[in-house]
C-alpha cells in the first residue's frame, strides 16, 4: 500500500515539474513609477494623478542652427524628466514654415504650440509690449512684471508667458564705414528689426527691415551702410570684416521668449506644467552666464575678421546709453501710453 502511494506522489511530481518547465519563473519587472504627491494631512502618501504623455512642437522665429537654441537639448531633456516621461518637446519648424510676422496671428488662431519669438515680433498685435526689451529679465522675474506679460499675452493672444530665453544678450550697431563717433550714423541707412530700431533711431538714422539672407549682399552693394542686432548676430552672419565698425557697449535687453498656447497649457496637469516652467526658468537663468562669456569669443572673432571695436567710455558712454533708452520709452509709449507705463514700472532702466 505503502508503495502504491509512493508512486502515486511520484507522478504528480512529475507531472507537475513538466508544466512548469522544470525552472523557476523570473519575477515581473516593476512597473513604472509615477510621480507621488506631498502626504497628505492623515499622513499617507497620496499618488499623484496620472499625467496623459503629450507631444509638444516648438515652433522658432529663428532657424534651429542658429546660437538662439544653444540651450533646446537641455530644455528638451528636462522637461522629459521632470514630467515623468510624460511630456516630450519636438522641433516643429523655424520661420521658414511660418514668418516670423505672422506668428502673432498664428498664436491666436492655436496654429502653433510652444514658441520661440521675440515679444517685441507680436507688437502687432500687442503694441503694448514695444518696451518690454527695455526691461531687465532678472528685475521682472521677482517684482510682478513676468505675472503682468503673461496675463497681457493671455488676453490678447491666448498665449502663456514662459521665460526670456536670451537674458545677458544686448543689441549693438555697426557700419559699413570706419567712424569715431556714434554721432556719425545720423542719416545713414540702418538694418535694424522692431527689437532694436530704436537705437538706430536714437542716433539719427533711417532703418529699414530686411531678412538677414539680404544682409552681407545689401551691405556690399551700398543698398544699406549699417547693421543693428546682437552681437552674435555679426559673428552668424559673417559680417566680420564687411562691417569695419561696432560700437558698445550694447543696449537694451533680447526679449526672445518662450511663450505657450493657452490650448496646450489648458491640456497640462500641475506636474507637466511645473516641468515646462521651470525647465523654461533654467533656459533664462542659463542664458545669463552664456552670453556674458560669448560676448568675449564673439569680439575676439569679430577684431580677427577685421572689424574695429569702437569702445566707448565715461560720460560719452552713458549719454549714448541714455538717449537709446529715452527715445525707446518714447516710442513704446507712443504706442500705448498706458501699459507703457505700467511696464516701466518693473525696471530701473
Amino acid at each position: 500500500m505503502k508503495k502504491i502511494s509512493i508512486c502515486v506522489l511520484l507522478a504528480l511530481t512529475l507531472i507537475l515539474s513538466a508544466c512548469g518547465g522544470g525552472t523557476t519563473a523570473p519575477d515581473p519587472a516593476p512597473a513604472p513609477v509615477a510621480p507621488t504627491a506631498p502626504a497628505t494631512d492623515g499622513g499617507t502618501d497620496a499618488p499623484a494623478p496620472t499625467s496623459t504623455p503629450i507631444t509638444i512642437r516648438l515652433q522658432g522665429a529663428f532657424g534651429e542652427a542658429t546660437d538662439h537654441f544653444f540651450y533646446l537639448p537641455q530644455f528638451i531633456e528636462s522637461v522629459y524628466e521632470r514630467s515623468g516621461g510624460t511630456v516630450t518637446v519636438v522641433w516643429g519648424a523655424g520661420p521658414e514654415a511660418i514668418p516670423t510676422g505672422e506668428l502673432a496671428e498664428a498664436l491666436r488662431n492655436n496654429i502653433v504650440e510652444l514658441v520661440y519669438v521675440p515679444i517685441a515680433f507680436l507688437t502687432s498685435h500687442v503694441p503694448g509690449l514695444q518696451g518690454h526689451n527695455l526691461t531687465d529679465p532678472n528685475e521682472m522675474r521677482v517684482n510682478g512684471g513676468v505675472e503682468f506679460v503673461d496675463s497681457v499675452l493671455e488676453e490678447a493672444l491666448g498665449t502663456r508667458f514662459l521665460s526670456r530665453t536670451q537674458n545677458g544678450s544686448s543689441f549693438v550697431i555697426g557700419v559699413a564705414s570706419e567712424i569715431e563717433s556714434p554721432s556719425e550714423i545720423d542719416g545713414m541707412i540702418i538694418r535694424a528689426t522692431t527689437a532694436n530700431a530704436p537705437l538706430a533711431i536714437a542716433l539719427g538714422a533711417e532703418t529699414v527691415s530686411m531678412g538677414w539672407g539680404d544682409v552681407y549682399s545689401s551691405l556690399e552693394r551700398g543698398v544699406i551702410e549699417g547693421v543693428a542686432g546682437s552681437i552674435r548676430d555679426f559673428v552668424d552672419q559673417s559680417l566680420g570684416g564687411m562691417v569695419e565698425t561696432l560700437i558698445t557697449p550694447g543696449v537694451f535687453t533680447s526679449d526672445a521668449s518662450l511663450v505657450i498656447s493657452s490650448h496646450i497649457w489648458d491640456q497640462l496637469d500641475e506636474i507637466q506644467r511645473e516641468a515646462i516652467m521651470s525647465a523654461a526658468i533654467d533656459w533664462e537663468a542659463a542664458s545669463l552666464d552664456y552670453n556674458r562669456q560669448m560676448w568675449n569669443e564673439a569680439v575676439t572673432a569679430l577684431e580677427a575678421a577685421g572689424t574695429t571695436i569702437l569702445e566707448l567710455t565715461g560720460a560719452e558712454r552713458d549719454e549714448f546709453i541714455a538717449q537709446a533708452y529715452t527715445v525707446a520709452w518714447e516710442i513704446a509709449a507712443a504706442n500705448d501710453p498706458e501699459m507703457t507705463e505700467t511696464l516701466r514700472g518693473f525696471t530701473t532702466t
